[in-house]
């Protein structure tokens, strides 16, 4: 449910989300800094999510979302530049995963975590010490 505030509540999940990715490219310890900080949609609490909270939000299939974009994710959603998002599930944690492209694997350990590309509907590894990635914010809901 889109609140008009900059933010979406996903009563399924328990889940607040930001409404648009932040194009805020950092290391993973730097975007945990930053989430636990901010006061992005006027409000604080914020974090990383989870491999699993972050592919909640990706659809079956390319669809225009809010900002007039076709992205592979929810329409009430802002995905305007469709970029790779940070998640806090590293490698240890899960190893395999299968997209709509193919099965990957990542034997790096906690050295990398899974990131997810709503632009073409995509996941991917890489490791954490990179700088080239983005935060897209959720908490639980209250």
């Amino acid at each position: 449910m889109d609140n008009k505030e900059g933010r979406v509540s996903d009563k399924t999940n328990k889940l607040l989300w930001v409404k648009k990715g932040m194009l805020k490219p950092m290391s993973l310890k730097d975007a945990e800094k930053y989430a636990i900080t901010s006061n992005d949609a006027d409000k604080t609490g914020w974090r990383l999510p989870t491999l699993a909270e972050l592919k909640s939000l990706m659809t079956s299939e390319k669809v225009a979302n809010v900002s007039g974009k076709n992205a592979w994710i929810n329409p009430v959603f802002d995905d305007e530049h469709g970029h790779h998002y940070w998640t806090t599930t590293n490698c240890e944690e899960v190893t395999e995963i299968e997209d709509r492209y193919q099965k990957k694997n990542c034997l790096q350990g906690q050295s990398a975590v899974w990131l997810v590309h709503f632009n073409i509907g995509a996941l991917f590894w890489h490791h954490t010490d990179s700088t080239l990635y983005n935060i897209w914010l959720v908490q639980n809901l209250k």
